[in-house]
């Protein structure tokens, strides 16, 4: 029998609001980091996307109370600057609910173990392909790896799996997981899922994704990560 004390806590979602899509959370993720405001072009820089889908996020992240518009001092004339800062009263959500995300887990996992045909590697091409709901695979984007595993951070926290970096760069501990039930029942396709949506993060960023490495359940309280 498996050893529950090891591995990653549930993750519970906190509803505080209107929902957000993934992409928006990326946005309030990186938001999060910084404890004062930040200019649009700089979140242009760190997230690869276009600037007018960062401001169409951002203004709705401002809609919902999630974030602040502030102005910024201004050297000179010209038309004002603005910055954004995350409100502190607001957590990343993890939609949909974790239960009913965890059930339709379980149930695709195990419909795609009774295939047969080496449903690992179907799972890990899932996940490289669900990675390209993050990254526009149009630009290609020019990041140092120290950047690359910022990104994955930010994806991986906007998911709600408490990524920590360890002393160690290329280690990540994962302290919460949103699909865990799934998870100990199905590990072989569920965890593949996860590391397949690493890897083909890191190989849109131009890494090598067969340096990533995923060890489910590695120790008490996180699974572990290896980037490049």
């Amino acid at each position: 029998m498996e050893n529950t004390k090891l591995g990653p806590k549930t993750c519970e979602p906190r509803h505080t609001g209107a929902s957000l899509s993934l992409e928006r959370q990326i946005v309030l993720a990186a938001l999060r980091r910084w404890k004062s405001p930040i200019r649009v072009r700089d979140l242009v820089e760190q997230l690869a996307l276009h600037e007018n889908t960062i401001r169409e996020h951002l203004d709705g992240l401002v809609e919902s109370a999630h974030a602040e518009r502030i102005q910024l001092s201004s050297s000179g004339r010209g038309r004002p600057s603005y910055g954004y800062l995350a409100r502190e009263d607001f957590v990343a959500q993890v939609e949909p609910a974790a239960r009913e995300y965890a059930s339709l887990a379980l149930v695709l996992a195990r419909q795609l173990a009774a295939i047969g045909n080496n449903p690992r590697q179907i799972a890990i091409s899932a996940g490289e392909e669900w990675a390209r709901e993050f990254v526009n695979p149009e630009r290609k984007i020019s990041e140092s790896k120290i950047a690359v595993r910022r990104r994955i951070i930010e994806i991986l926290e906007s998911l709600g799996y408490s990524p920590k970096p360890h002393a160690k760069k290329n280690i990540i501990r994962l302290h919460t997981c949103p699909l865990l039930s799934a998870a100990r029942l199905e590990p072989e396709i569920v965890c593949s899922v996860h590391l397949g949506l690493v890897r083909g993060l890191v190989a849109l960023a131009g890494e090598n994704p067969d340096e990533v490495e995923l060890t489910q359940f590695a120790e008490p309280g996180s699974c572990r990560l290896v980037v490049p």
